[in-house]
């Protein structure tokens, strides 16, 4: 598997874009797969420790105590490296996928393997589109909406920044897609996702977007804007592109979106 660049020294396609613009739960088995896991609640609690582990390390990032960031990095990506599937079935999709993501900045300080690093990717992908299902019949006033957008907003950008590993090597290598069903997957959700932003900006729906991620999608969507979808065209699309988003999220965790499946229930 080839590497994403790091992000700072990653320049965003645009031509490939504007191109593409245009055009588990998991089951467990019986035996060997239940391992020392007695109780359900053991389960849940894994779940828990993960969600409050991305909480912290937000905070820590955001007040910018280094030693507590590089602390609960640790532990995220200890828990990914054992077993990416105990992100399957999380409470807060959206808070997760923000702490991964400002666990690739920590790249240069931790030096994650090249796999390490490229499962970060997958799971973003894979938290935002289940934050995505979850949220996406939601009325604009009511308050959990702005998770939608934000979600969205940070699906473009991750997308984008990692167009080629998502198409290529999720969507076309782990779930098996034909090359030209990869670029309209990937065209599709950057209409769609680019789509809400640029609807919630325009309608002036209220919602926070950190000034970071909001360059970041500025930067990102600016040779797509005038082609995102808005209004009713966005509302059609909504409902007509849920089914897949849906189906990709059950190939992904179907294909078990780790191979450690020895280590699912081994505790911290």
């Amino acid at each position: 598997m080839r590497r994403p660049e790091p992000r700072d020294k990653r320049e965003v396609q645009f031509p490939r874009f504007f191109i593409l613009c245009l055009c588990l739960i998991y089951e467990v088995k019986n035996g060997s797969d239940v391992g020392e896991l007695r109780r359900t609640e053991n389960w849940y609690n894994f779940m828990e420790r993960i969600e409050e582990c991305a909480v912290n390390l937000l905070a820590a990032y955001g007040s910018g105590d280094n030693e507590t960031l590089l602390k609960q990095a640790k532990f995220l990506a200890y828990r990914i490296s054992r077993n990416e599937n105990q992100f399957c079935r999380l409470t807060h999709y959206y808070i997760v996928a923000k702490a991964l993501d400002k666990l690739l900045d920590l790249d240069d300080q931790l030096n994650f393997s090249d796999a390490l690093y490229g499962s970060i990717i997958k799971l973003i992908y894979y938290c935002l589109l289940r934050n995505y299902l979850e949220y996406s019949d939601l009325p604009h006033t009511d308050t959990k909406y702005a998770d939608l957008v934000g979600g969205c907003e940070l699906a473009f950008v991750i997308i984008c920044e990692n167009i080629n590993f998502i198409m290529y090597n999720i969507i076309g290598g782990s779930l098996q897609s034909l090359p030209n069903k990869s670029e309209e997957i990937i065209r599709n959700q950057l209409l769609l996702f680019g789509g809400i932003v640029k609807n919630s900006i325009e309608n002036h729906y209220q919602h926070f977007s950190e000034e970071q991620l909001s360059n970041r999608f500025k930067r990102d969507s600016a040779p797509l804007y005038p082609f995102l979808l808005t209004g009713d065209y966005l509302e059609v699309f909504k409902i007509g592109y849920k089914s897949t988003i849906h189906d990709i999220c059950k190939k992904m965790e179907i294909h078990k979106l780790t191979k450690n499946d020895d280590d699912f229930f081994v505790p911290f």
